[in-house]
C-alpha cells in the first residue's frame, strides 16, 4: 500500500458515507425498540410465559408465510406430497 503525503488522507464519502451514518443511526435504535415491543407485549399478554411462547413461535409463522407466498408466486400446489398415496407429486 502506498503512503500519501504528509496532510493528506482518504476519507469514505459521498453515497457509500451517508450510507453508513444512516445505518448507523438505525442500528443504535434498534435495541431500544426490541426492548419496547417485547414491553408493550407482556403489558397486552399479561404473563411473561405467553410473552416468551408469542416470541419463540413467530419464527415459525414466518416461515409458514414464506412457504406459503412462494407456493402461491410458483403456481405449486400448497398441500404437501402424501408418502401414502400411490400417485407420484410433481
Amino acid at each position: 500500500m502506498a503512503k500519501l503525503p504528509p496532510g493528506y488522507r482518504i476519507e469514505i464519502g459521498g453515497a457509500v458515507g451517508e450510507s453508513a451514518k444512516g445505518s448507523a443511526s438505525i442500528m443504535a435504535v434498534i435495541p431500544v425498540m426490541f426492548i419496547l415491543m417485547l414491553f408493550i407485549l407482556m403489558l397486552q399478554l399479561h404473563s411473561t410465559q405467553k410473552l416468551l411462547l408469542v416470541m419463540l413461535t413467530a419464527p415459525l409463522a414466518i416461515i409458514g408465510v414464506t412457504d406459503r407466498a412462494a407456493r402461491s408466486a410458483t403456481g405449486r400446489s400448497a398441500s404437501w406430497p402424501c408418502s401414502a398415496c400411490s400417485r407420484s407429486w410433481a
